[in-house]
């Protein structure tokens, strides 16, 4: 299980429909099980088509119908390195641990992808968010293990810090 406060859990609702439609990402910071930081990364897919390429996880504009580099962006997500590198270095001086990541799937389910299971592959340590707005009225944000191509959802329990210590759990 992974626990958020409901401002963060907001904040990744909010930052998915800020982009939409590219796909959003971001870190989590905390302790054990427990977001305590979330960390906006800007979305570089466009500037990432060879990486994309050599791993033949080039997208061919399924979802968004877009041709060429601009489908990068809207369905897929490369994390900025030196934003990711500057909000790594930051959870290291608050005494934060990095426990997850989290992306958007503007018009998909809130499922891994093939993609996601293989990027994966650099961060099983840490749990996968994604936030899904294929019904924008009623986004939908799930969190999984994924060990070794093994995906494992996990429950999230959203902290109510306002009703002193209540949480719900979804």
């Amino acid at each position: 299980m992974i626990e958020l406060r409901r401002a963060d859990y907001e904040a990744i609702i909010a930052h998915a429909r800020r982009e939409a439609p590219r796909e959003c990402c971001g870190l989590l910071a905390g302790h054990g099980s427990r977001v305590e930081r979330v960390y906006e990364v800007p979305n570089r897919a466009d500037a990432a088509a060879e990486f994309f390429a050599e791993r033949g996880l080039y997208p061919e504009g399924k979802i968004s119908g877009l041709r060429g580099p601009e489908v990068l962006t809207a369905e897929r997500f490369f994390m900025d390195p030196e934003a990711q590198f500057r909000a790594l270095r930051d959870m290291e001086a608050r005494g934060l641990e990095h426990i997850g990541n989290y992306h958007s799937h503007p018009a998909s389910p809130a499922r891994p992808s093939r993609t996601d299971i293989e990027l994966a592959a650099y961060w099983s340590h840490v749990y996968h968010l994604i936030c899904s707005l294929a019904d924008p009225e009623h986004p939908d944000l799930r969190a999984y293990r994924i060990v070794n191509g093994q995906v494992t959802e996990v429950p999230i329990r959203i902290i109510d810090e306002a009703e002193s210590g209540s949480a719900a759990e979804r």
